[in-house]
């Protein structure tokens, strides 16, 4: 029978590829409408699409974290009845803090050189603490809120595991009755963020931690099933995985037809409720799956570079738009915006991959010198984003 395993994997690298893509093109500026001929139309309105939905990219991330992470964590227990927290998160922040540290730096240092990208300094200083999901003030980056979500989930995942372990209560009933219970308070909290908050605010509605963690719970649920209950996870998904797929699919739909700022009453409680259940499903049966797809070696490259991908790609977009007027590129015209989402996409992936190979891979080898994985035999696995 087929074995979902967490050793480097394809499929995995595959969905990070989808995720940090999705992310990406949901951040392109869209082409007016005017006087466009029907291929620049029909280019137009599949931008639109991939721009309003490209958001669930992140909760696809999230599942692939709780996943990955906690299976780290799985297999160390399971092998030797406890874990070592120290060296689980000084991994994590070798893989995280180094890369991240390197794109504030040379972030503000862009600042610095040109007013146009400067924001004040202290403005970077929630950022650098990973605190800025919560912290008001002026976003420079939209995207860095997410590694904040995933900061504080390492903690408290390391900090669960301490007491489950204490207490002997690492089993299904346990995991699946805390996911319950975030899935209730997120979606609590989601409910009346919104309804004192009648107008779209992306920072309360989609940022913080408290309203994510059930995200990046829902794969720590499946990771356990993967991990102690194998046998009977594979069976289910085989059985089911025509009707999971499609069902996840259907319902994953709305989040690309739906406008955050019109409909984001609905987007930020039912659906981030639903995205990461969706998510979680998919993430199962392309486990367990042979198709050609999920096998896509293009895919697969970018997504074990995303997590560079990621952290560069807004600054990339923020450099071209401002950079490509100056040299006489009117991006709202359709000859210049081709050229600036080929540039996007491009430099984004070349920057992405260039510091992979010349910052974090180094660093991992190092890493794994120094603080060897206890669950090496079983994963090699990473965070999602952090990926």
């Amino acid at each position: 029978m087929t074995s979902v395993s967490l050793k480097r994997n394809i499929t995995l690298d595959v969905l990070r590829g989808i995720a940090v893509m999705l992310v990406l093109i949901s951040h392109i500026h869209v082409l007016p409408s005017l006087g466009l001929n029907l291929p620049m139309k029909a280019l137009r309105g599949v931008t639109i699409i991939l721009n309003h939905g490209g958001w669930v990219g992140v909760d696809l991330f999230f599942v692939l974290s709780g996943f990955l992470v906690s299976g780290l964590l799985f297999n160390e227990y399971k092998k030797s009845g406890r874990i070592n927290a120290g060296r689980f998160l000084i991994r994590r922040g070798f893989k995280i803090y180094p890369s991240f540290y390197v794109f504030m730096g040379l972030s503000i240092c862009i600042g610095l050189l040109d007013p146009a990208f400067y924001h004040g300094t202290s403005q970077y200083i929630p950022d650098l603490l990973f605190i800025r999901n919560y912290v008001p003030g002026q976003w420079i980056y939209w995207h860095t809120w997410s590694l904040d979500v995933e900061e504080h989930f390492y903690l408290l995942l390391t900090l669960a595991f301490f007491i489950a372990i204490k207490f002997n209560r690492i089993n299904f009933k346990t995991l699946a009755g805390t996911y319950v219970l975030l899935l209730f308070i997120g979606s609590i909290c989601r409910f009346f963020v919104n309804l004192n908050n009648p107008a779209f605010d992306f920072q309360t509605q989609y940022t913080q931690t408290h309203i994510r963690l059930d995200a990046l719970f829902f794969g720590v649920v499946l990771s356990y099933l993967n991990i102690f209950e194998k046998e009977k996870l594979i069976s289910f998904v085989t059985r089911h995985k025509v009707v999971l797929t499609i069902s996840a699919l259907l319902l994953l739909i709305p989040n690309f037809i739906l406008i955050r700022n019109t409909s984001h009453f609905i987007l930020s409680t039912f659906f981030l409720s639903l995205n990461p259940i969706c998510f979680g499903a998919l993430l199962m049966v392309s486990l367990i799956s042979n198709n050609i797809f999920i096998q896509s070696r293009p895919l697969s490259y970018i997504g074990r570079n995303s997590y560079n991908i990621y952290l560069w790609h807004f600054l990339v977009n923020l450099l071209l738009l401002e950079l490509l007027p100056r040299y006489g590129f009117d991006i709202m015209t359709p000859k210049s915006w081709i050229l600036y989402v080929c540039l996007m996409v491009l430099l984004s992936l070349l920057v992405g991959v260039l510091f992979t190979k010349v910052l974090e891979e180094p660093l991992l080898k190092l890493r794994d010198q120094l603080f060897p994985s206890k669950a090496r035999a079983t994963t090699t696995a990473v965070p999602a984003i952090a990926a």
